[in-house]
């Protein structure tokens, strides 16, 4: 069985019940996406993290960590040019 989230389409990451975070395939994921995608996947990653929160804490820690990934990548990016 897989997540909600592994139905989408246009770059975003699948996290299925049966693998492992793979940090290093989302990191490399994360460097070929837009800003703007970035920020949909943390926003999408932290959505479902919370609808996992109480009853799937190994795929809500999976979801934040993904969101991680796409964080460092975005803030990489931008920190020395806080507008792109």
């Amino acid at each position: 069985s897989h997540s909600w989230a592994s139905e989408r389409t246009k770059g975003y990451v699948c996290i299925h019940n049966d693998t492992a975070m793979n940090f290093q395939h989302i990191a490399e994921k994360a460097a070929n996406l837009s800003n703007v995608a970035l920020v949909a996947n943390i926003a999408d990653c932290i959505k479902a993290a919370k609808a996992c929160a109480g009853h799937d804490a190994k795929r809500e820690g999976q979801y934040m960590d993904e969101a991680s990934c796409y964080r460092t990548e975005l803030f990489n990016r931008t920190a020395s040019n806080p507008l792109a």
